[in-house]
């Protein structure tokens, strides 16, 4: 009876959804993010990844939330969608990395190595930012290129001192991450360039 009365509310909730009805996508969010954050996060390996991908998974959902299905389990069509979210996010990384390698297989020729391996850093630096939900990316470009303390970033996004010490860690991870992943890139460059 009760697996029975769970599936009548999650239809009731899904058909709230369906018509538009905010309250019933936070409540539908709250339900369903920790196990969709968790999915995610086991294919990416990521943090910042899982978080940004589950976001947006979320985001489809209400874009789209007219062609749910109230007859089909919720969770299994969250986890369908996730799974080639996450899928289509690593094939757009494959390609941009693939550009990437085509671009430097097509610079000229330099005799000064320090500007070109400073010029891929930067580039390097920004790409990995790009890769971060913009919030975070926000406060960490205000602690470390404005270097702003946590406590002025703190107020000025009104969140705590110890988020923004989250924000920076989780920043941090994915930017080493990153970096180290295009280091020997860059030193093959910088040999090659010389």
């Amino acid at each position: 009876m009760a697996i029975h009365a769970r599936i009548n509310d999650e239809k009731q909730l899904l058909h709230r959804l369906i018509a538009g009805d905010p309250a019933a996508f936070e409540q539908f969010f709250h339900a369903y993010k920790k196990t969709t954050y968790h999915f995610v996060l086991r294919l990416t390996g990521s943090d910042a990844v899982a978080e940004e991908l589950t976001h947006d998974v979320f985001l489809k959902i209400w874009d789209t939330r007219e062609q749910l299905d109230p007859d089909r389990s919720a969770g299994g069509y969250l986890h369908t969608l996730a799974r080639n979210h996450v899928f289509n996010h690593f094939r757009e990384q494959a390609r941009r990395e693939r550009l990437t390698g085509e671009a430097a297989r097509q610079l000229p020729v330099s005799t000064d190595e320090d500007p070109l391996v400073g010029q891929e850093y930067e580039q390097l630096t920004r790409d990995a930012l790009a890769l971060l939900p913009p919030k975070r990316r926000e406060v960490f470009e205000r602690c470390r290129f404005e270097e702003k303390s946590y406590e002025e970033v703190a107020t000025e996004f009104g969140i705590t001192r110890d988020a923004v010490k989250d924000h920076m860690v989780k920043a941090g991870k994915l930017l080493r991450a990153v970096l180290r992943r295009h280091l020997d890139v860059t030193l093959l460059l910088a040999f090659l360039f010389r």
